[in-house]
């Protein structure tokens, strides 16, 4: 193997690194619900471990990190998309939480799936 080839595969390092990273997800999301963290902390946490582990998986085993510059001209746009996608969707979100608050009124579709009661029959 040439040293070119031997450079560029640092491929057990990098399993293990998001290894760890998994292991790191497991056990905060499992104490931050045991000591009760806020709920935006628990998930800003998680995000910035996903988003290391797919910038990892992105670098080195879709081999991003070994392609030239003109890649960013692919890659920042893809991801500007992806976020105004995501924060689209943001007054819907809004608009249904908005609209499920307080007790829901009980409908016909509810009742028609519960069993069938005897005197139904009789």
């Amino acid at each position: 193997m040439s040293e070119h080839e031997t450079s560029h595969a640092p491929y057990l390092r990098v399993f293990l690194i998001l290894l760890v990273l998994t292991l790191l997800e497991y056990f905060y999301a499992m104490f931050a619900t045991k000591w009760e963290f806020p709920f935006l902390l628990l998930v800003l946490g998680l995000v910035v471990m996903a988003l290391t582990k797919a910038a990892l998986v992105g670098a080195y085993f879709m081999h991003v990190r070994y392609e030239g510059r003109w890649v960013y001209l692919l890659i920042v746009p893809a991801c500007v998309m992806a976020a105004i996608v995501v924060l689209g969707l943001v007054p819907d979100i809004g608009m249904h939480r908005n609209m499920t608050k307080g007790p829901a009124p009980a409908s016909k579709a509810t009742s028609a799936l519960a069993p069938p009661s005897q005197s139904r029959h009789s």
